[in-house]
Formats: C-alpha cells, structure tokens, sequence
C-alpha cells in the first residue's frame, strides 16, 4: 500500500500519472482501489510521555509533541486542567518561556515542554496526576486530553529492611 501526500502541491491539474519503475518495454502493474481524500484543514494528534519516577525536590520536564494533521497553519490552546496538587507549567521546546499557546503549520509538528517540581518533602512513592488540554483554535472540535502521573523516588539510608506489609511489589520493583 503507498499514500501519496500532496500538500505541498501549488499546481492546477486535475490528472495524476503513475510510472512504475519495474524496468523493460512489457512489464505490467495493476493498481485497484484509489481514493482520493481531500486533506482537512484542521486537524490534531498529541504524542504523550510516559510516566516517570524523579527525585524528591528535582524538577523534570515532559516532552510533548503536537501533531498539526491539517493542511492549515493553526495555533493551539494548551491548559492544564487536573488536580494534582505539585507544580506544573507549559514552556515552549526550549524550555525557557513559559506558554499557553503554541503555533503549528500545516502538516508539522512542535514540542512543548510540561514541567513539574516534585516537593522536597515528598516521599518515596508519593505520586501526583495532572490533566493538560490541547484544543485547536482553528477548529475546537479537535481537542486532545492526557494525564501525566509523576512519582517521587527517594534515597534509602542503610540499613533498611522491607518487611512488604504493605503492597507488593514495593515501589520501585518490576
């Protein structure tokens, strides 16, 4: 199967031509079932982070890539709507200014970075969940919603015992 994007084509025709590159004058190809899309001018696909285990009292930064699949240029809003009780902030890809906005052509995609503080008093296996909206300007009915859970590690001082009272595996086990 082959998908042949056109996006970047400026042209008027209305014809397409196939050449097959199977080499010699009495070669046949057979192609059935064509179909022709017209690409949407908006449109959205968000690839997420995992979650992740950090250091009490260290900040960590999920990377978040916003996927434009329209044919159009958009700008989309980016919230963070959970209710999870550690610090959470949009930067741009950098890292260095803080947004609410990002701008993406047609057919492209851009970073964004979600960046959470985990509290210095946080202990081992304490866990926070956030909520972060991805809505298109261009067309609100294309909206994306993921969770971001962020555990905290702790160091152990020795000597330590676990006695798994509590759950198993211990946090930390696979």
């Amino acid at each position: 199967q082959y998908t042949v994007t056109f996006g970047d084509y400026a042209g008027s025709d209305n014809f397409i031509a196939i050449k097959h590159g199977n080499g010699g004058t009495y070669r046949t190809i057979y192609i059935d079932s064509v179909t022709w899309e017209s690409m949407p001018a908006y449109g959205l696909s968000v690839q997420t982070p995992a979650d992740e285990f950090v250091n009490a009292g260290e900040t960590f930064d999920y990377v978040v890539t916003v996927e434009n699949t329209g044919s159009s240029a958009d700008t989309y809003d980016l919230s963070i709507t959970g209710d999870g009780s550690w610090t959470y902030q949009l930067f741009e890809e950098t890292g260095t200014t803080e947004i609410t906005t990002l701008a993406v052509d047609g057919s492209s995609s851009k970073d964004f970075i979600v960046r959470v503080d985990v509290p210095s008093d946080a202990i081992l296996g304490d866990s926070d969940t956030e909520n972060i909206v991805v809505t298109s300007q261009g067309d609100g009915n294309y909206t994306e919603n993921f969770n971001i859970t962020t555990t905290a590690i702790t160091p152990i001082t020795a000597p330590y015992t676990e006695g798994f009272e509590t759950s198993w595996p211990p946090i930390g086990w696979s």
